[in-house]
């Protein structure tokens, strides 16, 4: 199926363009923020762990920003790197939704447990998806 057979397919891709450019940088601002305040104290316990972790997120956040933007230009290999972002936001969604729960921070566990199941949907309608193209 080609995303033009359907009138509903290029706006159900743009979606999930925006959706994707819109949590890579959230994502990325929520961790320099954090950062520039001061509010990641792993840094200095842990502080191996804790970098590798922002760089993880950093290239997360990098690549939901540049997956999604080659959605929206229809780069024939936009929707291959787009799917591979959701697939690290959903991993990186699904982890803080247990870390939250466990410290018992029930709103930030559903944000993203919302998160989780938004992405996880757009990665199901974006594997219909077979070219982009017109």
């Amino acid at each position: 199926m080609k995303i033009n057979d359907y009138p509903a397919r290029p706006y159900i891709a743009k979606a999930i363009a925006f959706f994707s450019i819109l949590m890579g940088l959230a994502q990325m601002a929520t961790w320099a923020v954090l950062f520039s305040l001061g509010k990641v104290p792993e840094i200095v316990t842990q502080p191996f762990g804790t970098w590798l972790l922002l760089v993880a997120e950093f290239i997360t956040g990098l690549t939901l920003v540049f997956g999604g933007y080659a959605l929206l230009i229809r780069r024939t290999w936009g929707l291959h790197l787009e799917l591979a972002a959701l697939g690290m936001l959903l991993y990186c969604t699904v982890y803080s939704t247990g870390v939250f729960g466990q410290l018992g921070n029930i709103p930030a566990a559903a944000f993203f447990a919302v998160v989780a199941l938004l992405a996880g949907l757009s990665i199901s309608v974006g594997l219909t998806i077979e070219d982009i193209r017109r």
